[in-house]
């Protein structure tokens, strides 16, 4: 099959990830109400509160390697590793989720930390403007290359 079916399915990360550090980063964001106003894009007088409880999930994929032409070249190589990040919000900000696995990412290939991702976070959760401060590895957006929309709830009988 052509790459160029596959690369809109999935970003392709060639370097080595550390799954444990991007759980632990992913724990860090979950399960407590957040300013996500830094890993958002907002206009000039957005009026929707950026703090949101998030729960988010790094997960490896198994590959089961075979020597079938079906799969995509770059998982044919023995050290092929796919990660599944999965979130779930009540409401998401404009390009939160791809900030977020941005952020992971990153945090996988050692460009920034938990530490530094923690400073950030309780920063912004009081309320101090320090976005100069915020890494740079930590301000890229994912590509939407792999972004999938699984279903939504409502509240409301529709």
């Amino acid at each position: 099959q052509s790459p160029f079916v596959w690369s809109r399915y999935a970003w392709r990360v060639r370097e080595e990830l550390d799954l444990t550090a991007m759980k632990e980063a992913a724990n860090l964001l979950s399960g407590e109400q957040h300013n996500f106003s830094w890993m958002s894009v907002t206009q000039a007088g957005e009026l929707r509160d950026p703090r949101r409880i998030v729960k988010l999930t790094v997960e490896e994929v198994p590959v089961q390697l075979e020597n079938d032409d079906t799969l995509p070249y770059f998982l044919r190589a023995q050290n092929t590793n796919i990660y599944k990040i999965s979130g779930s919000c009540d409401f998401f900000l404009y390009k939160m989720m791809r900030r977020i696995v941005g952020i992971l990412v990153a945090i996988g290939q050692g460009k920034g930390d938990v530490a530094t991702l923690t400073i950030c976070v309780d920063a912004f959760d009081k309320d101090e403007k320090c976005k100069e401060k915020i890494p740079h590895a930590f301000l890229e957006t994912a590509p939407a290359k792999g972004l999938c929309l699984e279903h939504i709830e409502y509240s409301i009988p529709i």
